[in-house]
């Protein structure tokens, strides 16, 4: 833990440029990066105001602005997936959404919903 603010914008890390690769969710896209020379993770969420830091060897995540740790709440996405519109089984699918207590609003637990086109398109592209 330190006094040091870390930018949402951060590029390097012990001098060293981070490569920061698009982490696909749901209804929130997150950008990953890990330092080479310490192996520091840092995660951002494309909505969110902060940065999110785990250190290798130190169990959670923390808030690079406050240091607090982060928290995350389950986000769920209906399926419609019956013959009707807005019809379905029931089902959901899971999403965890991370997000500092502090420096952020708790994102919404209700996500958007997933029809029966998309879970289609998802089964031909798995055996395509």
């Amino acid at each position: 833990m330190s006094d040091e603010i870390i930018p949402k914008n951060l590029k390097e890390c012990h001098e060293t440029e981070l490569e920061w690769k698009v982490i696909n969710g749901r209804d929130h896209i997150f950008e990953g990066a890990q330092c080479r020379f310490c192996e520091t993770i840092y995660e951002r969420r494309n909505t969110g105001k902060v940065i999110y830091v785990h250190r290798k060897g130190e169990g959670d995540y923390f808030c690079g602005t406050c240091d607090s740790e982060i928290l995350s709440v389950t986000v769920a996405h209906p399926i419609h997936d019956g013959p009707f519109p807005l019809s379905g089984s029931g089902k959901c699918q899971y999403e965890e959404v991370p997000y500092c207590s502090n420096c952020e609003e708790e994102p919404d637990s209700h996500g958007s919903i997933i029809t029966r086109k998309e879970m289609d398109e998802k089964l031909k592209d798995l055996f395509n």
